[in-house]
């Protein structure tokens, strides 16, 4: 939801892009990468059914993402053609969404790679 859209922008700014948070290995991990974590607060606040889409769109990003020696889709590719989509600014403000987009292209990326621990903590069944 659009309401939510300053304050899960604002989580994702709180980890510099430069470490994405974590390495840039793309392999899950036991604990969810410090950018993932920003904004799972924010991704708690979801209504149950944009929940549920997350989760199911998180789990096809996944498949796509286990086939990236194939497909040459890696998290950040498909971060950057998930994220516009997903992450859309209120309004469409052209400039905040130019400003936006990088840290929102990267926290779609470390999403899909943890996406096992968003899944969980979204306590949605898909």
């Amino acid at each position: 939801p659009y309401d939510l859209y300053d304050e899960f922008v604002e989580s994702a700014k709180q980890v510099p892009l430069a470490s994405g948070g974590g390495s840039d290995d793309e392999v899950a991990r036991d604990e969810p990468t410090s950018l993932t974590q920003s904004v799972l607060p924010t991704l708690g606040k979801l209504p149950a059914l944009n929940a549920r889409v997350l989760a199911a769109l998180l789990d096809t990003c996944g498949a796509i993402h286990a086939q990236r020696e194939t497909n040459l889709m890696n998290a950040r590719n498909i971060g950057i053609v998930m994220a516009p989509n997903l992450l859309a600014c209120p309004g469409n403000d052209m400039a905040i969404t130019l400003q936006n987009t990088p840290v929102l292209n990267e926290t779609m990326r470390w999403l899909i790679v943890d996406r096992q621990h968003v899944i969980s903590s979204l306590k949605t069944d898909l």
